[in-house]
């Protein structure tokens, strides 16, 4: 072998290392270094210092590593959570989360979780900008719809696509899909909770009974029993079942009214011992 051809092959030798070498550095490297500094920047978030080192830290996000898609997921769940929980974080940290969401879903379409938190983002939008509702809430139903073609048996997704719909009074498409969220996963209270409430704001009388049996199921399996709404809804129910003189349902009713409106539950525990003592039920006065 010549003398040149040896000096051709150890520089060619020498540039396919450095290739490979810089291959292995951007597959494994910069991703895992990525992924330490959001959890770091996540932390000093978290802990209320520096936030906006979490929106400007660039390397967090850039290059587009395969890390990326679960990294921007992982923010913006936290986001939502935060605001659940009445943290109140910035609302520049949701259309942050929905400005790198919308990248992941642009670069990798295959990625259910990415519609899925785009749709949350877009409906805590909504709630967060009520002069844009309208759009935020069909936005949001795009991405869940999106999500659903990946993954149509996925009840997280079921479930947000059916209280979005509810939201924009598509009533009858909420009810399929929020049925659908119950049959994919009956052990999950919410969906139970909100296919009650689609049931009962049908407002066709059958529905009555298989509402406040869905309702039931969520409040036995823990949902927090406070909400005004479900008073509401269960008030109306106790005026139904008066009149259909249920006292099977009624006494259900009453029961659940216990504590959902604690400033009556001496009346109500009255009414459930007259009817358990006379097998009759009381004559009562419910529109005052």
């Amino acid at each position: 072998m010549r003398k040149k051809d040896k000096k051709i092959i150890l520089v060619l030798s020498i540039l396919i290392t450095l290739f490979l070498g810089l291959v292995f550095f951007a597959w494994t490297v910069v991703p895992n270094l990525q992924m330490v500094t959001f959890y770091k920047n996540l932390r000093i978030f978290i802990n209320r210092q520096q936030e906006e080192k979490l929106l400007n830290s660039k390397f967090t996000y850039y290059p587009m590593t395969y890390v990326q898609s679960e990294l921007r997921y992982k923010f913006a769940e936290y986001i939502f959570r935060a605001f659940l929980e009445k943290d109140n974080p910035s609302k520049e940290f949701v259309v942050f989360a929905k400005d790198k969401l919308e990248e992941s879903a642009r670069k990798e379409n295959n990625y259910a979780n990415n519609f899925l938190a785009l749709g949350k983002a877009y409906d805590l939008l909504a709630d967060l900008y009520p002069d844009q509702q309208v759009l935020m809430r069909l936005k949001a139903e795009e991405n869940y719809k999106k999500a659903l073609k990946l993954l149509p048996d996925m009840q997280t997704i079921l479930y947000a696509l059916s209280v979005n719909l509810t939201n924009q009074r598509k009533t009858d498409e909420a009810l399929v899909v929020s049925k659908k969220a119950v049959e994919e996963d009956p052990r999950v209270a919410e969906s139970h909770y909100y296919y009650g409430i689609m049931l009962f704001n049908k407002g066709s009388k059958q529905n009555m009974d298989e509402s406040l049996k869905e309702m039931e199921i969520a409040f036995q399996n823990n949902f927090p029993a406070n909400s005004s709404l479900a008073r509401g809804i269960y008030e109306k129910l106790l005026s139904y079942y008066y009149d259909k003189k249920d006292i099977f349902n009624l006494k259900t009713v009453l029961n659940r009214l216990i504590y959902l409106n604690e400033n009556q539950a001496d009346v109500y525990k009255k009414i459930i011992k007259y009817m358990d003592d006379n097998k009759i039920v009381p004559i009562l006065n419910l529109r005052q």
